[in-house]
């Protein structure tokens, strides 16, 4: 009992200084990174995982380190022999792996730049021989307490700084592998259409006057229907010019008219073009 107790004690001793991962200051990575936010973002969300899973598994170890002082504190049996010591060294035995595999994690931060950090040395008392209950439960609870303030402790530096210092490494080969890649050609299609763009504008070929019709009516009737396409007034007359379309320019009917107006009140009308077949079949009645 007295080689588990001190087996117990050194597990909770702090880590070799050489081990540990190196201290990040969070405004020195958002400073370093504040002119690529979503590498920031990423570096800042990866941090926050990783604070949530450590934060589960200080849970858990101090779950395991609490069955064991039960069972560790239970009385002995009136007949002298302890019965829960098998199950004492067998669950030593699932606590070991346990332990050591803290220093194996903190083994894969070597790679990354290390600073200088305190040892904290927490001076333990040489275990004696438990008499009885109480000094078993007393020396039980003097480990534990001591065991989770020093995780605690090492737990928030972690918190703080290892998961910075992981992120800062998974950033600088986020941003080699970006650079590796080449910017994508510019598309065809966009080259095409600046080209397109550059070329004068072909003008539509003005149709030869079908028709002249001068009036004092207006609008004139015609019998048919048409759509507005616009005026124009002339500088030098002052006199305003309309422009209109067949209603079924939509269908394929081409033809279009001018209406100029005169200084004398009279209207010239222009007409261009052909109509379609079923452009007049529209029969239009003016009851005045």
């Amino acid at each position: 009992m007295n080689i588990k107790l001190s087996d117990k004690k050194r597990s909770c001793l702090p880590y070799n200084t050489n081990d540990t991962p190196p201290l990040y200051d969070l405004q020195e990575v958002i400073q370093q990174y504040q002119s690529q936010p979503e590498l920031l973002k990423l570096i800042l969300t990866s941090k926050v995982e990783e604070d949530k899973r450590r934060a589960e598994e200080a849970k858990l170890r101090a779950k395991e380190l609490d069955l064991y002082l039960q069972h560790n504190n239970q009385p002995p049996s009136p007949t002298g022999s302890p019965p829960t010591t098998p199950r004492l060294e067998s669950e030593e035995e699932e606590e070991e792996p346990i332990v050591l595999e803290e220093p194996k994690r903190k083994r894969s931060y070597k790679v990354l730049p290390t600073t200088s950090k305190k040892a904290r040395s927490v001076p333990y008392p040489s275990p004696n021989p438990p008499a009885n209950y109480n000094s078993s439960f007393s020396s039980g609870s003097s480990i534990s307490s001591l065991s989770s303030e020093e995780e605690d402790m090492d737990q928030h530096q972690q918190r703080r700084h290892s998961a910075a210092a992981a992120m800062l490494a998974m950033g600088g080969s986020l941003v080699e592998e970006s650079s590796a890649y080449p910017s994508p050609t510019t598309d065809p299609v966009e080259t095409d259409e600046k080209e397109d763009s550059n070329k004068p504008r072909r003008r539509r070929e003005m149709q030869a006057i079908t028709k002249i019709v001068e009036t004092r009516e207006f609008p004139y009737v015609d019998n048919y229907f048409w759509k507005n396409n616009g005026n124009t007034v002339q500088k030098k007359t002052g006199c305003k010019s309309i422009y209109y379309k067949c209603s079924n320019s939509n269908k394929g009917c081409s033809v279009n008219k001018t209406v100029t107006a005169r200084p004398n009140g009279e209207y010239l009308i222009k007409y261009r073009g052909c109509h379609l077949p079923e452009c007049g079949r529209v029969e239009r009645i003016r009851d005045l």
